[in-house]
C-alpha cells in the first residue's frame, strides 16, 4: 500500500505542477540529431520554478554513469538534476527545481556524466532544446 500511496502522491504533484501554472507554464522540447533517438519534454512553471520532466528513448547507462539535465544560462551550463532511466528507457521526474526567474536561460541540455555528477559537461550534449521566447 505504501508504494501505491507514493505513486498517487507523485501523480498529484505532476498534475498540480502542470495545471496550476496557467500562463507561466513553458514547454521545452529536447531532441537529438537522430530521427528515432531519445527525446525529453520539460514542463516548467516559471512562476514557482518547479518543473516536470519526461524523457523517453534513453539507453541504459553503466553503474558508474548517470544522465545530467543542464540549463544554459548566460551561455554557461548549470547542472539541474542527475537521473537514470527506467528499464524501458523512460523517466518521469517530478518537482525538479528550476529558477523561477527565466532571465538568461536560453536552453536545456542532457549529457551522460560520472555517477557523482560534474561541475561542467564532460561531453557534447546529445539532447538540446531552446527555451521559447514569450
Amino acid at each position: 500500500i505504501g508504494r501505491t500511496a507514493e505513486r498517487l502522491a507523485n501523480r498529484d504533484s505532476t498534475v498540480n505542477a502542470l495545471t496550476h501554472a496557467d500562463k507561466d507554464l513553458v514547454l521545452v522540447r529536447l531532441a537529438s540529431n537522430e530521427t528515432t533517438g531519445p527525446s525529453m519534454q520539460v514542463f516548467w512553471n516559471q512562476r514557482t520554478g518547479e518543473a516536470v520532466v519526461h524523457a523517453s528513448g534513453l539507453a541504459p547507462v553503466a553503474a558508474n554513469r548517470t544522465y545530467c539535465l543542464w540549463i544554459i544560462r548566460n551561455g554557461k551550463p548549470e547542472s539541474v538534476k542527475l537521473f537514470n532511466p527506467d528499464p524501458d528507457g523512460h523517466r518521469l521526474l517530478n518537482a525538479v527545481a528550476l529558477p523561477s526567474n527565466p532571465a538568461g536561460i536560453a536552453a536545456f541540455a542532457v549529457t551522460e556524466e560520472p555517477a557523482e555528477g560534474s561541475a561542467q559537461p564532460t561531453m557534447t550534449p546529445f539532447l538540446v532544446g531552446a527555451v521559447p521566447s514569450k
